[in-house]
């Protein structure tokens, strides 16, 4: 009689413990799901991060070898269009490279004083190319 009381009691109370293990597992498990989801989510933050660290890189080599390219435009622009000025006309063949560089010159975002030469450049006359 006294083992039946006995067990009466401490079964109730095992298959509690039991039932109680059971939700704790499943709880852990969803408790370490959400935590690898946390960590896949920073470990995306900080590929994303990266990687947008390498575009700026990149951004500033080409704007700086956009003003590279300005520059020397500037400079050939100004010899170029300076001798046809002072020369008194231009060719068909000098006409369309300047042009193209001109072209490039303002999508680069060139300045004033290049296109005033430009704008007295175009009023000049051309000529046909002189065979060598």
């Amino acid at each position: 009689m006294e083992l039946e009381r006995i067990l009466s009691n401490w079964i109730p109370i095992f298959l509690g413990l039991i039932g109680l293990a059971k939700i704790l597992r499943v709880w852990l498990k969803e408790f370490e799901k959400k935590i690898e989801e946390k960590y896949q989510e920073r470990a995306e933050d900080e590929s994303l991060h990266d990687s947008i660290r390498e575009i700026e890189k990149r951004l500033d080599s080409l704007d700086a070898n956009a003003d590279g390219t300005l520059a020397l435009l500037r400079f050939r622009l100004k010899e170029e269009i300076s001798i046809a000025l002072s020369r008194g006309h231009t060719t068909v063949s000098e006409y369309e490279v300047i042009s193209e560089m001109y072209a490039a010159y303002e999508a680069l975002g060139g300045n004033h004083t290049i296109k005033h030469m430009y704008e007295d450049y175009k009023k000049l006359e051309i000529r046909k190319d002189e065979k060598l």
